[in-house]
């Protein structure tokens, strides 16, 4: 044993001297890139590697970035949902779909009976093909498109009328219905029954839009979602800044009957304040409505009979009499009448915009200037021609 003891003892390495003296032995430190290569995967191995290749590709993609959506359906997208907000604010239940739909059925159907018109008529006068062929290419590629931008902009300006209306009668009932909330919970009403019972038949769309709020209430929903629900339907600042204090008042569990109550005296202030800063600015509404309905028309009554008046002199003028090195033409009689239809034409674009000016210097807005358009037009061509009787009685006998 000591034989085998003594020759294993020489095929063993020797021991270190700090080993062999008993210390413990400091762990040598890894180099950087036996680090690496310790914790490399088997699979990284060159034997492997065709193996891992090929398990790579055969992977499927990890779609990292989000769906491109194209241009295009996102902009029919946007108008969708701007056409249901519009439908819904203005009190339409009609789906936004659908009305699209009818109105593209109807413009082709109009179109259609038009192109089938256009061309008994262009074969019935005798013109060829091409040339009807290029008046129907003309009709469906100008005139189509113009005539759906019309129709939509004319839907879009009727809805944001009918929307700033169904604002303004909320607006001017809301202090009304909030006091008499307040007077309800200041006599033991919980809110949602306070709210109930403070409807009344004049408050018309408030009171239909408030039976709404109490129904979702009474199957279920939040009081706070179905006024913050209800606010999203229209344009009012008022109303969602006096829905947003009222549900804030709510969650922080104070007075309610004082807080309504003085919200509803913030919103009569506010109605005062805007009167008395319509009645500072009456001045400058005056002068703008008397420039563009009475003092223009007079002007270019004056201008028309002017313009009479010259033609008829140069016309009465031997031309031939004249030298060669002043030449004059005969004056053109349609002179007067296309003068006198850019007199009508100029007369109704400023009565359109003094009255849209008005508006915004006296409300604010300019959906008030709107009833306004017809009667400024209409007085304003009545100066015009009144006007223009009596200077050419006045000026008739000059010539």
């Amino acid at each position: 044993m000591s034989k085998n003891t003594k020759h294993g003892a020489h095929h063993l390495p020797p021991l270190p001297k700090h080993q062999s003296s008993g210390h413990p032995v400091p762990a040598k430190p890894e180099t950087k890139h036996a680090a690496v290569k310790a914790a490399e995967p088997a699979e990284h191995k060159p034997k492997e590697a065709g193996k891992g290749l090929g398990a790579f590709f055969k992977r499927k993609p990890v779609a990292e970035n989000p769906v491109i959506v194209p241009k295009k359906q996102v902009r029919k997208r946007l108008h969708r949902k701007s056409l249901e907000e519009y439908l819904e604010k203005a009190g339409y239940e009609t789906d936004a779909e659908r009305l699209k739909t009818r109105i593209r059925n109807a413009t082709l159907i109009l179109f259609g009976i038009a192109t089938a018109s256009l061309i008994v008529f262009g074969i019935y006068q005798g013109a060829t093909f091409l040339n009807i062929l290029i008046f129907l290419a003309g009709l469906w590629a100008v005139v189509y498109p113009a005539t759906l931008l019309l129709i939509w902009a004319v839907i879009y300006f009727f809805l944001d009328y009918r929307i700033y209306k169904r604002t303004k009668e909320l607006e001017e009932v809301l202090p009304d219905f909030l006091q008499l909330a307040s007077s309800n919970i200041a006599a033991g009403m919980p809110i949602d029954r306070a709210l109930w019972y403070a409807i009344r038949p004049n408050f018309g769309i408030l009171a239909k839009e408030m039976e709404e709020v109490a129904k979702s209430t009474m199957a279920g929903e939040d009081l706070e979602a179905s006024l913050i629900r209800f606010t999203k339907r229209y344009d009012s600042t008022v109303l969602k800044r006096s829905i947003n204090i009222l549900v804030e008042g709510l969650q922080a569990g104070g007075e309610m009957a004082d807080l309504l109550n003085k919200i509803a005296l913030n919103i009569d202030e506010m109605k005062i304040m805007k009167k008395e800063m319509a009645a500072s600015v009456t001045t400058y509404a005056i002068f703008i409505m008397f420039a563009s309905v009475a003092i223009a028309p007079i002007l270019f009554a004056l201008a028309t009979e002017l313009l009479t008046i010259i033609i008829k002199i140069t016309g009465s003028l031997d031309l031939s009499s004249t030298s060669s090195m002043l030449t004059l033409s005969a004056p053109d009689p349609r002179a007067v009448e296309n003068f006198r239809m850019f007199s009508i034409a100029m007369i109704i674009v400023s009565t359109i915009f003094s009255a849209s000016i008005v508006s915004v210097i006296r409300r604010g807005n300019i959906m008030e200037g709107i009833k306004s358009i017809p009667v400024y037009t209409l007085v304003a061509l009545t100066i015009y021609f009144v006007a223009q009787s009596a200077l050419h009685s006045m000026m008739g006998g000059i010539i």
